[in-house]
């Protein structure tokens, strides 16, 4: 309850899950979820998704690769079609490490790049759906890993630079963060983490 009342005198949503992002039924954001237990966390996430395409958007989950493979066989139990040359066309998988490569430079993420990873997904969103006007619901977990490898600095102006050039596009970005980055890191320092954020979901017990 406390983390709750602090989240929102920020400004900020508050949600106890995942799955109850979804029901914001928000047309863009930019959310962060907090987790402890891997596999509930992944099973949360593929419910997410399940959702997102029930509703009609456009996914993509930007990914490391246990994230990435959870969620597609999850997806796949429950009857979508996704991965590989001939899975569903509303979703998309990229390589976490595969998007950092690409979008840093001297230690920092080049703003340039982030707008034109920007423009093509929301060239994506439009390709894919029949309502032009739908959404595009986005995990990624890029800025946990430049935490986890001591970049919080990126990991901050990630998440920034990725908000603003978000703000005005039909998307809904939800940015995943393991317990031990909480812990490994001083209270003022994940402060600053949680600023460019407009929702906060929190796994139970976390």
């Amino acid at each position: 309850l406390a983390t709750a009342l602090d989240q929102v005198l920020a400004g900020r949503w508050f949600v106890p899950s995942l799955t109850s992002l979804i029901e914001l039924d928000q047309a863009q954001g930019h959310a962060m979820h907090l987790y402890g237990d891997h596999e509930k966390f992944v099973d949360g996430l593929a419910d997410f998704f399940g959702r997102a395409l029930s509703r009609g958007d456009a996914t993509c989950v930007m990914a490391t690769e246990d994230v990435r493979d959870g969620v597609r066989g999850r997806l796949r139990e429950a009857g979508w079609d996704v991965g590989g040359p001939s899975g569903h066309t509303r979703c998309l998988m990229i390589d976490a490490t595969d998007a950092i490569n690409r979008f840093m430079r001297n230690g920092l993420p080049d703003a340039l790049v982030l707008a034109e990873i920007a423009a093509e997904l929301d060239a994506y969103r439009r390709a894919v759906s029949e309502d032009k006007k739908s959404r595009l619901t986005l995990f990624g977990n890029m800025a946990s890993s430049l935490i986890a490898n001591d970049n919080l600095t990126a990991a901050i102006t990630l998440e920034t630079v990725w908000g603003r050039l978000t703000d005005r596009l039909p998307f809904f970005t939800v940015c995943g963060y393991p317990a031990s980055c909480l812990q490994e890191n001083d209270r003022e320092s994940w402060s600053q983490t949680y600023v460019p954020h407009t929702a906060v979901s929190h796994a139970p017990r976390l």
